[in-house]
């Protein structure tokens, strides 16, 4: 979607090394994560197919590549949602141009989408574009909802501390994305006080980064794309319909993450580009420091794979 082919394979390659990733890929339980996930990936290149060619067949393509990632599990119910994250960027179909360098090569299809058409009627036709899919993906999470009502490890606990854990859950992720250390198989559920400072300070932070990504929309639209596919695709597993003992899950985290390792790759690309300009080297200091990183990651997780055996 892109065009840039070495951004999209390290972000490739974290997420294959990840070990976060590693429950959904080492657990013969969670080949419905792998399954649904590979679903979502043929969906995304089924709509970029759709978006380049528009046509009642190629929407019906993304419609039952869909569905079959929702049999495998209720995970994309949010995808309709992330696709409207990709038509604004990299695909810029919502009538206006990214400025981003990356977006260069589609800039010109941009520019197409709706020249004489406003901002306002074009968001609408993407938005009544989803609703298809929006119905397929409430179908299955309405499925869902029964099927874990008749559940008998439901646990009542209150809204506030099914937020509080759901806020802290945001933070814990991208804190184990960074510091992949003290992973378990169970986080056991602890009620907690939606006041107390660790949920507060991971709502704030939050809060403070969605602000900066929206703020930089403009010149930097990978940001917002990333944040908002890693806030919106983890809420079917936030645990704001609580069931069973557990906090959060390692594997709750194998599609969001890849939104953040967007952001991140794009935003050192950027970084590099502007450092070029000031410095000899940055480009090797960053190939350097992704293939470290990649590197460090893997090993991490081959040590957890001999821990798993």
């Amino acid at each position: 979607m892109t065009g840039a082919l070495w951004r999209s394979a390290l972000v490739a390659a974290l997420f294959s090394v990840h070990p976060l990733g590693l429950e959904s890929v080492a657990w013969i339980a969670e080949r419905k994560n792998v399954l649904s996930t590979l679903f979502l990936l043929l969906t995304l290149c089924a709509y970029v197919g759709y978006t380049r060619k528009l046509g009642v067949l190629r929407y019906l393509l993304v419609a039952l590549l869909l569905i079959m990632g929702l049999m495998s599990k209720p995970m994309l119910v949010t995808l309709p949602f992330a696709l409207l994250l990709l038509d604004y960027w990299p695909l810029g179909r919502l009538g206006f141009a990214a400025t981003s360098p990356v977006t260069e090569a589609t800039t010109r299809r941009i520019l197409s989408v709706a020249r004489d058409t406003s901002l306002a009627r074009v968001f609408f036709c993407r938005c009544a574009e989803k609703l298809p899919l929006l119905l397929l993906a409430s179908g299955r999470a309405l499925l869902t909802l029964k099927a874990q009502a008749m559940d008998s490890e439901i646990k009542f606990v209150s809204i506030s501390s099914r937020v509080a854990n759901a806020l802290l859950s945001y933070g814990t992720y991208l804190w184990q994305m960074v510091w992949p250390t003290r992973l378990a198989i169970f986080y056991p559920y602890r009620d907690r006080e939606i006041f107390s400072w660790p949920v507060m300070l991971c709502a704030a932070s939050v809060c403070l980064i969605s602000s900066l990504v929206v703020w930089q929309s403009k010149k930097r639209p990978y940001l917002a794309v990333g944040w908002f596919w890693y806030l919106g695709t983890l809420v079917p597993a936030m645990g704001l319909v609580h069931v069973g003992d557990i906090a959060h899950a390692d594997r709750y985290t194998y599609v969001p993450l890849v939104g953040v390792f967007i952001a991140i790759v794009w935003g050192a690309a950027d970084l590099g580009a502007y450092l070029a300009t000031r410095f000899a080297a940055p480009r090797y200091a960053l190939i350097a420091a992704s293939g470290l990183a990649v590197v460090a990651l893997a090993t991490i997780t081959i040590r957890g794979i001999f821990l798993l055996a």
